[in-house]
């Protein structure tokens, strides 16, 4: 159940993304890990901002659902907050303050685990001894008609998320962490290429001297250029994870 920032390490960013680059300040100090963990930590929940994906391990969540009278039409198709979906563990169904009923797993069939969708297509199972117990009313099968919504009806538990075993992150979301934390080492480290707020230097002594120039600027860190390389190949990354994971948003009005 290993959450992403388990698997990128400040170790793993500077092995992968910043070799080469000298990661000291004026003294020889070593930049600080939190610099790196903060930039990671960072990436990660942007990434998982962005495309509702759950990037923090194998996380069990419950979520309660509004269903519609015409909703059984559908077979009750239910859009889930955390994706990629693995299982669901449990489903209830509850109706004001009734006691809840709880449906068979084999009714809970999962459409897309990308997409976080769940329909509800009734089993085998003797639908009266699970419909009825209690006296809980289900909706599009014999109760509650002329009602347009019913509020938190349904009640899903299930798993989300990726484990790094037998759900592994896909190498393009590692990739996209990695050029995304690596942004605020690289403008730090340039900053710092000749010592804090100099972009050049210059040393005589006895008729000899010596001279160092860098690319630091006002507005241009040191290593500006593989800043601006990784932000052109983070683009194109963030463009194939979004066609291959962002859920269509349709409004019907």
């Amino acid at each position: 159940m290993a959450a992403l920032n388990t698997i990128i390490t400040p170790s793993w960013l500077k092995e992968r993304y910043l070799f080469g680059i000298d990661l000291t300040d004026d003294t020889g100090t070593a930049f600080p890990d939190s610099l790196f963990q903060i930039s990671i930590d960072a990436a990660i929940d942007t990434l998982s901002a962005e495309f509702g994906i759950e990037l923090g391990g194998l996380v069990t969540y419950t979520e309660r659902k509004d269903i519609r009278d015409r909703d059984g039409d559908s077979y009750f198709l239910l859009q889930l907050n955390h994706r990629p979906i693995r299982e669901v563990t449990k489903l209830e169904a509850q109706y004001g303050s009734f006691p809840s009923v709880e449906i068979p797993l084999s009714w809970v069939q999962i459409g897309s685990e990308k997409g976080g969708q769940i329909q509800i297509l009734a089993g085998p199972e003797n639908l009266g001894a699970y419909i009825f117990t209690g006296g809980l009313p289900f909706v599009g099968l014999g109760g509650l008609y002329g009602r347009p919504i019913t509020p938190l009806y349904f009640k899903v538990t299930y798993k989300a998320g990726f484990d790094g075993s037998t759900y592994s992150y896909p190498t393009v979301f590692q990739d996209a962490v990695g050029l995304m934390a690596s942004m605020l080492p690289l403008d730090t480290a340039g900053d710092l290429i000749a010592g804090a707020g100099i972009a050049s230097k210059s040393v005589s002594f006895d008729g000899l001297s010596t001279s160092l120039n860098t690319t630091s600027s006002a507005t241009n860190s040191g290593y500006g250029a593989r800043v601006l390389s990784y932000q052109k190949r983070l683009k194109e990354i963030m463009k194939n994870v979004r066609r291959d994971w962002r859920v269509p948003q349709i409004a019907i009005i």
